[in-house]
C-alpha cells in the first residue's frame, strides 16, 4: 500500500489501517458503512471496542491524507460510514484497466503491435500481488480476485498478439512460465502448444499436452477441454 502526492508518499506502518485504506480505495467514490469496516478489520466475530478502535483508526488516517493533500479532506464522514474521494484514474489499478481496455480495442481492430504496447504499459503498473502486505477479508479479498483475473485476462491476449504476429519462438519461454506457475489454465497450456508447434517443435508440444492431461487426472479426476483436446488432434494430423 502507497499513496503518493506532490513528491511525497505515505506507506501505512499498521495493518489495520492499511486494510483500512485498501478497502476505501477498493470502491472509490463509494460510502463504505463501519459495519463494512469492522468485518474487514475483525472478522465475524470483532472485539467489543472494534467501533471505538475504527474511529481512531479512521482519524489517524485522514490526519496523513490531510498532510499530504492539503485542504481538499479525501476522507469524508458519510452516513453510514465514510468516503474517500479519489478517482478512479489516481488508483493504479485503474489505470491498469484503462490501457487494458484501450489494448482490446487496438486487438480488435487487428493493430497488434500498438495492442502490446498497451498491454506491455498495463503490465509496468504492475509491482506485487494486490493487497499483498494488507490483511485481507471479504471485500480485499473480492477484489483480489478481480485483479488477478484481469491480469490474466490481460496476459492471455497479449500472448495472442504476440502470435498474430508469427512472434511464436520469441514467447516459448514465458509461456513456459506461465504454464508452470498455472497449471491448470487450460489457456497457457493451449498458447505454449501452439507455440512450440509453430515453431517445428511437434514432440514437446504434444509433450504439453500429455503432461497437462496426467495433472487434470490425477488432482481433479479430469481430462483436458475440447480445445487442448483438439490441439492434441490437429498437431497429430499435421494440421
Amino acid at each position: 500500500m502507497q499513496v503518493d502526492a506532490d513528491g511525497e508518499t505515505y506507506t501505512p506502518s499498521a495493518a489495520k489501517i492499511k486494510t483500512l485504506l485498501a478497502t476505501l480505495l477498493a470502491l472509490p467514490g463509494r460510502v463504505v458503512s463501519t459495519d463494512q469496516l469492522v468485518t474487514e478489520l475483525w472478522g465475524e466475530e470483532p472485539p467489543k471496542s472494534a467501533h471505538s478502535s475504527l474511529y481512531v483508526y479512521v482519524s489517524q488516517l485522514r490526519k496523513e491524507l490531510n498532510r499530504l493533500c492539503g485542504r481538499g479532506l479525501p476522507l469524508e464522514t458519510r452516513h453510514p460510514g465514510y468516503l474517500l474521494k479519489v478517482g478512479q484514474q489516481s488508483i493504479d489499478f485503474h489505470e491498469f484497466l484503462r490501457m487494458y481496455r484501450a489494448g482490446s480495442a487496438e486487438f480488435e481492430e487487428g493493430a497488434y503491435r500498438e495492442a502490446l504496447r498497451q498491454f506491455d504499459g498495463a503490465l509496468a503498473v504492475w509491482r506485487d500481488d494486490a493487497f499483498s502486505d494488507a490483511p485481507r477479508g471479504p471485500i480485499l479479498s473480492g477484489m483480489e480476485n478481480r485483479i488477478r483475473e484481469s491480469r490474466l485476462s490481460l496476459i492471455e491476449l497479449r500472448n495472442e498478439a504476440e502470435m498474430r504476429l508469427g512472434r511464436y519462438s520469441r514467447i516459448i519461454g514465458e509461456l513456459r512460465a506461465l504454464s508452470e506457475e498455472h497449471p491448470f489454465h487450460e489457456t497457457f497450456q493451449y498458447q505454449l502448444m501452439l507455440a512450440l508447434y509453430k515453431a517445428e517443435r511437434q514432440v514437446e508440444a504434444l509433450d504439453v499436452y500429455h503432461r497437462t492431461q496426467s495433472l487434470l487426472r490425477d488432482e481433479l479426476g479430469l481430462d483436458p477441454g475440447q480445445r487442448l483436446q483438439g490441439m492434441q488432434q490437429k498437431i497429430l494430423a499435421g494440421e
